[in-house]
């Protein structure tokens, strides 16, 4: 039940914060006032780190529970194979067996909505590309407006 609940959740924060940098980065390559001051560079970076943290928010659970299920699968399957050189009570063994195969057919992670599973390299994509989209502003945000591409209405 709260893996139904929680991959809908991820996606949707994903899919939210994904658009969300992207309307940051857009509005301010576009704001071609004069006027604009570190200030607004430090607002428009304090957005997109809040967006991150928003994505860390949910993303970090799900991937640690990801690194835990590969754990609990090498933990159950040294248990069986220490299990199979000792005493042979076969109820346990039957046990042990079923238990190691069901954490190896049916792992325990959180998917996107279905679409991908999170683990940690694709947390740690997603935070670089969130420190590109802020390079990007920081880097085009210091560019004059006449060195902008011109849009073909105004030529």
């Amino acid at each position: 039940m709260i893996e139904e609940q929680f991959k809908y959740a991820i996606a949707f924060i994903d899919a939210l914060c994904f658009t969300e940098l992207c309307f940051i980065l857009y509005t301010y390559l576009q704001d071609k006032n004069e006027s604009k001051t570190w200030i607004d560079t430090i607002l428009c970076v304090l957005y997109a780190t809040t967006s991150l943290f928003h994505m860390t928010f949910f993303t970090v659970p799900a991937y640690r529970l990801y690194e835990r299920n590969q754990t609990t699968t090498a933990i159950a399957t040294t248990m069986f194979q220490n299990q199979l050189n000792r005493k042979h009570d076969q109820f346990l063994d039957c046990l042990l067996l079923l238990f190691t195969h069901k954490l190896q057919v049916s792992e325990i992670n959180f998917t996107a909505g279905g679409f991908f599973v999170v683990t940690r390299q694709l947390f740690l994509t997603f935070i670089s590309l969130v420190l590109t989209y802020v390079a990007i502003m920081l880097q085009f945000g210091h560019i004059p407006n006449s060195c902008l591409v011109q849009s073909s209405a105004k030529i």
